[in-house]
């Protein structure tokens, strides 16, 4: 079945730019005859050409996808963005395929390198006025700002990510991203000391897949450690360490496990 997707796609994207050529061609013969006739041939035909492009590329990423969200493994669904790379006629498609890409890296550890990808794409997407899309920027620049020690910058990120939330209309949308502006907040609070807050923060958060079961866990495993709480946080750390696969974030609790049962032998 991927083998035939991704048939169709390479096709369909051929089959794309030559309908907008001849759309294009046949809307402006049409448009020195009947304007409006003319202009809804040549976007009309491009839209259908981009939506069924749009679908192809989406059935490619389905199952990368549930391996990501649900079995924690961010290897192939960053290859499947990698391979997708110029297939959408669009430059939103190209900027959605980028950040698909960059989420990928920053849960496999890879901060140094999707910092600098993102970096080149922040006046693309802030111009734009897709709040979706700059709330998950934003948010990625963040977490890869404070993966990087580079707290200042982080918590301007965070600043900028609920000046966009804020401007967020559609409720659906703000539930998206309401978990991003908790860890984002709770992070600041421990910085602070003030770990209460933090905590309540994190009680609110509702994971929708494995994937970000893990990520909480492991705010709560800093936050436990934090407060000195190392029963705690050893069972956020198994949590993380049993369900985050290839997450660099299990990586990271398999060491700290080992690390903390190498103390209490000593």
């Amino acid at each position: 079945m991927e083998k035939f997707n991704r048939f169709v796609t390479k096709y369909v994207r051929i089959l794309y730019f030559a309908s907008c050529a001849v759309m294009i061609a046949l809307g402006t013969v049409l448009t020195n005859q009947n304007v409006g006739l003319g202009l809804i041939v040549m976007y009309g035909g491009i839209l259908l050409c981009s939506w069924f492009l749009r679908g192809r590329m989406n059935a490619l990423i389905k199952e990368p996808l549930r391996m990501y969200l649900e079995e924690c493994d961010p290897e192939p669904y960053r290859e499947e963005m990698q391979k997708q790379k110029g297939y959408g006629g669009f430059k939103a498609m190209e900027i959605n395929r980028q950040l698909g890409e960059t989420t990928a890296m920053i849960d496999l550890g890879q901060y140094q390198q999707a910092y600098m990808l993102l970096l080149p794409m922040e006046q693309a997407i802030m111009a734009r006025r897709d709040r979706g899309t700059q709330m998950a920027y934003c948010g990625q620049m963040g977490i890869a700002c404070r993966k990087l020690g580079m707290d200042r910058e982080a918590e301007d990120w965070i600043r900028k990510s609920k000046e966009v939330f804020g401007k967020i209309k559609n409720r659906k949308i703000k539930q998206q991203f309401a978990d991003i502006l908790r860890a984002q907040d709770a992070w600041i609070f421990c910085r602070q000391g003030q770990y209460d807050p933090a905590r309540q923060l994190l009680d609110q958060s509702v994971p929708q897949n494995m994937r970000n079961r893990v990520r909480l866990a492991m705010n709560y495993a800093g936050l436990y450690l934090s407060q000195g709480e190392n029963d705690l946080a050893k069972q956020a750390l198994r949590f993380v360490a049993e369900h985050g696969n290839k997450l660099y974030i299990a990586t990271q609790a398999r060491q700290m496990l080992a690390e903390m049962a190498a103390k209490e032998e000593m």
